[in-house]
Formats: C-alpha cells, structure tokens, sequence
C-alpha cells in the first residue's frame, strides 16, 4: 500500500513538475525533514546495529528525496549528475561488492539504502542551489528555522516538558539529557554543527538578516554546549574562529569582531558544563577498547570489508560490547573494515573536492566565496567529529552531512569564475578599505549575465 502511494505521489508530482514553487516546498520540506523530524514510514526495528537499522526503513525524508530527484530529472538532468560525479568511484565499487562479496542479508541492504538516499540528497542539493532555484539566502534561513525548532524542543527538556521523548536510551556512555528532537545528545550536538555551516553559508543583506543569522548561531552553539558533547563543541568553536579568520577585507571587522566574542563568551559561560562532563566521563566510554577491536581486525580484513552495516553483527561474535550495539567510535575506521580499505578511503573524495573547490574560492567575494569560506572553517571540525565518532555515516547526520554541503558545492559552481578575489585576515597582502570592491563584486555575480553556472568541475 505505502508503496502505491509512493506511486501516485510522484505521478502526481510530475504532473506538476514546471511548477518551480513545487520544488522549492519540497526542499525546504527535505532539510525539515533530515534536520528535525527524520518521521519512519515503515516499521523501525529495536535492536541497534550501527550507521543503519537491522532492516530497511523507509523515512519522510527518503520520499521526500525521491519526489525530488523526479523533478530535477525533469528539469535539470545535467545538473543532477553532476552532483553525482564525486561519488561515482565509491558508489561503483560499493555496488559491485553488494552485489558479489557481502553478506546477502537485511543488514547490508539497510547500510545501502542509508548510504545511497545520502548521495541522492547530496546531488539534490547540488543541482537546486547550482541551478539557482534555490538561493543562499533561502539555504539560511532553513536552516535557521530547523535551528529555532530545535531550540523550542530544548527549551521543553530544560523545564522538564520534553516535546519528544526518544524511544532507545543512550549505549555509549553518559549523555547530557537534551536531546531536542533526536533521539540522543551526540546526534543533536552534531546535527547543529552540521546546521550551523547551513546557516553561515550567505552573506546577510539587511540588518535583519544578519541578526537572525547571528541568533541562529549563538543559539546552535549554546544547544552543543547543554548537550555536553566535546567534541561537537570543539567542532563549533573552530568552525566560528576559522570562518571569522577567513573573511576577506576590513568590510567584515564586524562580522569578525563578532564571531571571535561568541566563540569567547559560549566558551566561558560552558566551562562548568563540560568540566562536569569530563569529571564523570573522563576516558569517553569505551572508546579505547573499540579502537583496540576494529585495528586488532583490520590485518584479517578481505579486500570488500566485512560488509556495509555489518561492523557490529560481524565483529560482534568476537566482542560483547561490540555484539551489544556499539561499533568503533572513529567513521574512518568503520568504512574501511565494513567496505575494504579502497572504499573506505574513496568515500571520502567528495570531501577532497569540496575542499579543493574551496581553497580555490576562499578570497572571492559573493556568494561563491562566502560558501567556499564557510566550507574550509568546517571542514577541520567534521574530520575531528569523523575521528571520534563514528555517527556521521548514519542516519540523520550523513543526509544533514549531504544538504548542508551538496549546497555548499553547488553555491561555488554558482557564479561565473574570474570574479574579484580580496585578501583575507590570513593573507599577508591583508590591507586597506575594500567595501566599493565587494560591492562590485557581489553587483556581478548577481547579474543576469552571470546565472549560467561555470561548465566543468
């Protein structure tokens, strides 16, 4: 029946396809979706086993996917596949191991569809913010609306009145009890971090808009700060002081001046709160024995891995805490055992272009720059997240992971190249007043003649 359903939805929806507010309340419905309310539409197991479910599960945000990539099918192909191209050599490869070395099971099928529905989000995101239906600006303030949604849900379990009760409580270790409307602290700390370079990703335009996207900043660093998660606060500090370094010209001092006081002022005013964390869990749960686990394997490996989504059904015949639903804290390590040493290290190429795309970017001003900027002050605090963690592969943090920077990518493929560049606070030509330069700039790459987005990666 759900299926039909599905069915009709996107016979309906292609019906309706020219209609180009359809798919902008789809994606903004998506990013809902992915950074709120991750709604199951299928029935969700109870016993945990990693970046996925036992079993597949459909969720709202699989649907809503779906319905999307349709759309751009019929709208934008081109701009669609190319969001695909930097994951086309994992993709392959893990395709080719699913269907030839790992284990023919539920398991492996769920890591596939959570993997899979993450890389369509990603494309998705690249072709609606590079095809320009979705502007930078309208990428903000999603974000900034998830962030205040999440904020309301915060404010319920600080006075006692949970909007949202999770159904499985913590397995690694102590948590804070905010949760928001995720089903644990970690997952929420990481999830605002991820959202915060959503909300930074454009330039505000009115006082307005500047104020609310501070708001939106000061508030997700102080819900990472309740959550008592280190290292997603470490992730948000760095984030703010490199973005703030990254700036180019004496026109941003304020915006500078600003996120240099908050990351100061969130960071003292948490000091208490992350000290008590660390007095009661000082090691971080049993992360050391978990790294002893999966290195101790990593010699007995086959070249495909143990199978994607099978890290704890497999090495758990071996471990207890392992079998009871805890894979190894460190992403980097979990790729590679469950889809082999190749694999795992080609999953990571999207985030070697998004970065090179970006350091290529860092002193343009405009949309393209301001987005390669947010993008090199992140990027540091996800691989710190990556290495103590193992949770952004996983369900709602790698589709939050694939909005957030898919958007990122298509705003730097945006606008035309040869735009003016500016020295940045890091540069040593850093000097002089360059507001009439950046307003020239932006001026251009807002033109008419600059919407057609550059032909090449």
């Amino acid at each position: 029946m759900l299926i039909l359903l599905i069915g009709i939805t996107i016979v309906l929806l292609l019906l309706l396809a020219p209609s180009a507010r359809l798919e902008r309340v789809c994606f903004a419905a998506l990013v809902v979706s992915v950074m709120v309310f991750p709604k199951a539409l299928t029935a969700v197991p109870t016993q945990y086993v990693g970046i996925a479910t036992r079993t597949p599960v459909l969720y709202s945000f699989s649907l809503l996917a779906a319905v999307l990539a349709v759309l751009l099918i019929v709208r934008a192909p081109s701009a669609l596949l190319l969001g695909l191209v930097p994951w086309v050599p994992f993709l392959v490869l893990t395709l080719y191991l699913w269907r030839t070395s790992w284990p023919t099971s539920d398991i492996t099928d769920s890591g596939m569809l959570q993997i899979t529905t993450g890389i369509v989000i990603f494309a998705i995101s690249f072709a609606e913010t590079r095809s320009g239906a979705v502007q930078a600006a309208a990428v903000s303030h999603l974000f900034s609306a998830c962030i205040l949604i999440q904020g309301i849900a915060v404010m319920s379990d600080l006075l006692s009145l949970p909007l949202y009760t999770a159904k499985s409580g913590s397995i690694d270790g102590v948590q804070g009890f905010i949760v928001g409307f995720t089903g644990h602290a970690e997952i929420l700390g990481k999830l605002l971090v991820i959202g915060l370079a959503g909300v930074l990703c454009c330039e505000p335009e009115s006082r307005a808009q500047r104020l609310v996207q501070y708001t939106s900043a000061v508030s997700a660093v102080t819900m990472i700060a309740l959550t008592q998660g280190r290292v997603a606060f470490l992730a948000a500090l760095l984030l703010l002081v490199l973005f703030a370094l990254l700036q180019v010209g004496t026109s941003r001092r304020i915006l500078r001046r600003y996120l240099l006081i908050t990351a100061t002022v969130v960071s003292l005013a948490s000091a208490g709160t992350l000290s008590s964390r660390f007095q009661v869990d000082p090691s971080g749960g049993g992360r050391d024995h978990l790294m002893a686990v999966a290195t101790s394997v990593l010699s007995r490996m086959p070249f495909g891995g143990v199978g994607l989504n099978e890290f704890v059904d497999v090495i758990g015949g071996y471990d207890p805490l392992v079998g009871s639903g805890v894979p190894v804290h460190n992403a980097y390590l979990l790729l590679i055992i469950e889809t082999g040493f190749v694999t795992g290290v080609l999953f990571w190429i999207p985030l070697i272009v998004l970065t090179m795309a970006a350091w290529r970017r860092r002193r343009r001003v405009g949309i393209a720059g301001n987005a390669a900027r947010i993008t090199l002050a992140s990027v540091p605090g996800l691989l710190i997240i990556c290495y103590e963690g193992w949770s952004l592969p996983s369900t709602p943090l790698f589709q939050a992971f694939a909005l957030v920077y898919g958007s990122l990518l298509g705003l730097m493929f945006s606008a035309r190249r040869g735009r003016p560049v500016l020295p940045s606070l890091l540069h040593p030509a850093f000097a002089g007043n360059d507001s009439s330069i950046r307003q020239t700039g932006l001026a251009a790459e807002r033109s008419v003649s600059n919407t057609v987005p550059s032909p090449t990666w």
